[in-house]
């Protein structure tokens, strides 16, 4: 199975458990290998985890519509892909290009992106008792790390949500280091 039949099938998986836990059943995807058009769109799902309804309410669209631009080949209108946009934080013009972005971790361009997330992991001090969201982000990141580390080839978008994420867990620490201060000033 191939890289974007596999991101399709954890996307349905997961838009599967969401239909279940809302007491639905959906029925299994009947198409093996997806036909789209925007491999790349496919690829911001998995990296984000945003659940499909996410996108499918920022795009503006309908459900079969999504569906459709992920398994046949339809396509998206420009504003529609301006939406997938700015949802994604991205350009439109790589939400549009017709091959999966990847990164070569043998590569120059991999090696140095790999030293740039390498060093926001080191960046981010381990806080005993830390919230669940930063362990959960960390971890995420520190998985496409190893994963470039390794020398496997690893999605642009999986790349970026894991610089997104350290850079988030930051802020995060940061502004958990101050609010004490911002507590004991406002008493």
């Amino acid at each position: 199975m191939g890289r974007l039949e596999s991101m399709y099938r954890d996307m349905y998986r997961s838009e599967s458990r969401r239909y279940l836990l809302g007491g639905e059943k959906k029925e299994e995807p009947v198409k093996n290998v997806p036909k789209t058009l925007y491999p790349n769109i496919l690829a911001e799902i998995e990296a984000s985890r945003y659940f499909p309804c996410t996108v499918i309410e920022h795009a503006q669209v309908d459900q079969e519509i999504l569906w459709a631009v992920l398994e046949d080949g339809e396509q998206l209108t420009g504003l529609e892909m301006y939406r997938l946009a700015r949802l994604f934080s991205c350009r439109d013009d790589y939400l549009k290009a017709p091959t999966l972005q990847v990164i070569d971790a043998g590569s120059n361009k991999g090696k140095i992106r790999r030293v740039m997330l390498g060093l926001r992991l080191e960046a981010i001090p381990p806080v005993p008792g830390e919230d669940w969201h930063i362990t959960n982000f960390r971890g995420r990141a520190a998985a496409v790390f190893d994963a470039m580390k390794n020398g496997n080839t690893v999605t642009y978008a999986a790349w970026r949500w894991a610089m997104r994420q350290c850079a988030d867990v930051l802020n995060w620490q940061t502004w958990d280091a101050h609010k004490p201060r911002a507590e004991r000033l406002s008493a």
